[in-house]
């Protein structure tokens, strides 16, 4: 089977009423699936040995670049910290999605069996399978190690996470999905970076499109005709979950890998101005969609700026 060639990403529009309604949304978004699906296993060639002296993330994303720790450390270590800061990615990645399929499980059972909106919901559910079985087999591959989310990410995470209904619930979906699908994009293309590590954000790309695109479309129509006191509770939860999400991208397993203080190295690369602009980057589509939409007011903006994704 060929690699999946991703599309291109368009700037959302979600002010207004959809174009759609979110039953055309889904119908459209399976008929785009039934053509653009792929097995992991046949897509991408496991057998690709690791590359010596590539990257596993380029290092100007990493969280220590052009700090005091970054220039102090051989070459070596930088890739090995490339590897881990990935290998951290791809475990949250798992961890997250392993959390979203419970969400859509519960988005589901209050839907029609009969509806569109419940096929794409299940599309996409087996989407997330395939997806957490190649991110698994690609830390196996590489020989990557596997980092647990922080402790109060988890408990929060299982208590919180998998009761999410409506807006709160769309937005949370794309705190997992679009921050990621953001280093991935730019990843996929850059000859720097591992072939496997390549080939796995192209795939995973290509079909979380599809994610994104149903999240804006329910989030939107969740929103919709909803007090102002129930969407205020959706705001705050929402920017609570990006605060606590986002501290995963300095997780301490991350630097103890390489022979680091995880807590000072973390408290370095939240400190640094490169990996700041860093998370900015990944988050300005997301922030700028959920802003439009009205999921972040005044009141919400300090929580964003703690998560980084917002300056």
């Amino acid at each position: 089977m060929s690699a999946p060639q991703p599309p291109g990403r368009s700037a959302p529009a979600p002010t207004g009423t959809p174009r759609q309604t979110p039953a055309e949304v889904a119908g459209r978004l399976l008929r785009t699936a039934a053509k653009h699906t792929y097995d992991p296993a046949l897509a991408i060639d496991w057998n690709a040995p690791p590359e010596p002296g590539h990257w596993y993330l380029q290092p100007e994303r990493m969280s220590l670049y052009a700090t005091p720790t970054w220039h102090r450390l051989s070459e070596e270590r930088r890739l090995a910290l490339s590897r881990s800061e990935w290998a951290n990615m791809i475990s949250m990645a798992t961890w997250f999605e392993l959390t979203l399929m419970q969400m859509l499980t519960g988005y589901l059972t209050a839907r029609d069996p009969a509806s569109p909106r419940t096929h794409y919901a299940l599309s996409e559910v087996a989407d997330e399978t395939r997806h957490v079985a190649m991110f698994g087999r690609a830390l196996g591959t590489l020989g990557c190690p596997v980092h647990r989310p922080p402790a109060l990410v988890r408990h929060l995470g299982r208590a919180v996470l998998p009761r999410l209904r409506g807006a709160s619930l769309f937005a949370a979906a794309l705190l997992i999905e679009e921050v990621y699908d953001r280093f991935q994009r730019e990843a996929m293309g850059d000859e720097r970076v591992q072939p496997l590590v390549r080939q796995v954000s192209r795939l995973h790309v290509m079909e979380e499109s599809r994610h994104i695109r149903f999240a804006h479309s329910e989030l939107l129509d969740a929103r919709r005709g909803r007090s102002g006191a129930v969407l205020e509770f959706h705001r705050q939860l929402t920017a609570w979950c990006a605060m606590l999400a986002m501290t995963t991208y300095t997780n301490a397993p991350i630097y103890r890998a390489v022979g680091l203080d995880p807590r000072r190295a973390a408290r370095e690369a939240r400190a640094n101005p490169h990996f700041r602009r860093t998370m900015r980057w990944a988050g300005e589509r997301l922030v700028a969609f959920l802003t439009d939409a009205g999921m972040i007011t005044g009141l919400q903006r300090p929580l964003w700026r703690r998560s980084l994704l917002l300056g």
